[in-house]
């Protein structure tokens, strides 16, 4: 009865939902925010002034410098976007980090092909939907990474104790 008996707190505790170190995952957004921000404002920057790609698709009316601070706000935005989603996805998934990168990998492929869906021209799409998967993988990676190393697993309750032997009459 005693091994039944670990077994089932085994079981309970491989099953039970892990819990997150939420200070940790939200300073990892914090952090994943500046640097997403960071490559977009970069990247937009580079390939507006060294090659001359009007990136992103759709904002080629814009001055180099406003299109480069929109499309870094939209990254910063999306890294916080995903920090709230794998923070509701640790209260209420088994397995939030997987969940996670399910439902972000696809969001990002979503948004890696609707530049293609845009008018202009086919170079500037091709790129913004680089930059995008890029951008998008990058903030996938930081934040499933860091979480998956912030989660705690309960620990199993201790095995209950061997029963003592009765003893027999007379002391031994």
């Amino acid at each position: 009865m005693r091994r039944f008996d670990e077994f089932v707190a085994l079981h309970e505790s491989l099953t039970a939902r892990p819990d997150v170190d939420l200070r940790r995952l939200w300073a990892c957004g914090l952090g994943t925010a500046f640097v997403a921000a960071g490559m977009a404002f970069t990247w937009t920057l580079v390939l507006r002034g060294l090659f001359g790609i009007p990136v992103p698709a759709g904002g080629s009316d814009l001055g180099p410098g406003l299109a480069a601070g929109t499309y870094a706000a939209c990254a910063a935005m999306v890294a916080f976007q995903a920090t709230a989603l794998l923070h509701v996805l640790s209260a209420v998934a088994a397995r939030p980090v997987r969940a996670f990168c399910w439902i972000a990998g696809l969001a990002v492929l979503i948004m890696s092909f609707l530049p293609l869906t845009l008018r202009g021209s086919f170079d500037v799409a091709v790129v913004t939907g680089g930059l995008n998967l890029a951008g998008g993988s990058i903030i996938i990676a930081l934040l499933a990474t860091v979480t998956a190393i912030s989660l705690r697993r309960r620990k199993p309750p201790p095995p209950p104790s061997p029963p003592r032997p009765p003893l027999l009459p007379g002391g031994w």
